[in-house]
């Protein structure tokens, strides 16, 4: 009688523990379309063309005229935006793109220039804006005018993921782990690219995981940020399942 017992409620464990992954397998799925229905309140607006002059970013020779512009009150990761763009452009090209202050530039007629963040004197001085209503903590805009283009968050987060947006278009630019990333190399003979692009992620913000709290580089190239004293932002830790809201 024990025996019959003990056989019967394992069972009906079974039968509960297989019935409970149904609806939990059921569950998640839903779950999941709520979530990607939920989180599409981003901007992914990418107009790119090449130019139809005789402007090359580098030419078939592998020289480049262009010129990186930062502020001078450039802070740290406007900086390490800078220094991302002269170490991949390298990479793909062999060329070592130099980095100016704009107080140095008196006017974007005097040469080509890359030029970072909305507080530079070119930036302020070319028309265009980078809205905090629109863009946030971190969209960005490209805009390429006459044979100078324009990468600018409405903060310097923002600009440091349009740079990668910008390395992407230009060398298929990827980063996949903090140890992984693909960019084609040997580049020449690039044209100039007329650039229309506003791009806000469908989350608010770009927090990583624990995992990276160490490797503010590794969490950048991937598309995140430290969320280490930053849940203010949102009001909550950021989420175990990012990599799929961002996806």
């Amino acid at each position: 009688m024990k025996r019959k017992f003990v056989i019967f409620v394992s069972l009906l464990m079974s039968c509960l523990i297989l019935f409970s992954n149904l609806v939990a397998c059921k569950q998640e799925e839903t779950g999941s379309d709520a979530v990607r229905q939920l989180y599409t309140d981003g901007v992914h607006v990418y107009n790119v063309s090449d130019s139809t002059g005789n402007d090359y970013l580098v030419d078939a020779n592998g020289y480049s005229d262009y010129i990186i512009v930062i502020p001078e009150n450039a802070g740290k990761w406007l900086q390490f935006a800078a220094d991302e763009l002269v170490l991949f452009f390298k990479e793909a090209t062999n060329i070592t793109l130099p980095v100016i202050y704009d107080s140095t530039v008196g006017s974007t007629d005097n040469g080509k220039y890359i030029v970072l963040g909305c507080d530079n004197l070119l930036f302020e001085s070319s028309g265009l804006t980078a809205d905090k209503a629109v863009l946030d903590r971190h969209g960005f805009i490209i805009q390429t005018i006459s044979d100078d283009i324009y990468i600018a968050g409405a903060y310097d987060d923002g600009t440091n993921f349009g740079v990668y947006a910008f390395l992407k278009v230009e060398f298929n630019y990827d980063c996949f782990s903090d140890s992984m990333y693909h960019i084609d190399t040997e580049v020449k003979n690039i044209k100039l690219k007329i650039y229309d692009v506003t791009d806000v992620p469908d989350l608010k913000v770009r927090f990583g995981g624990d995992w990276f709290h160490n490797n503010d580089t590794a969490l950048r190239r991937m598309g995140f940020v430290n969320r280490t004293g930053r849940d203010t932002i949102i009001g909550s830790p950021s989420s175990h399942t990012v990599f799929t809201y961002l996806k």
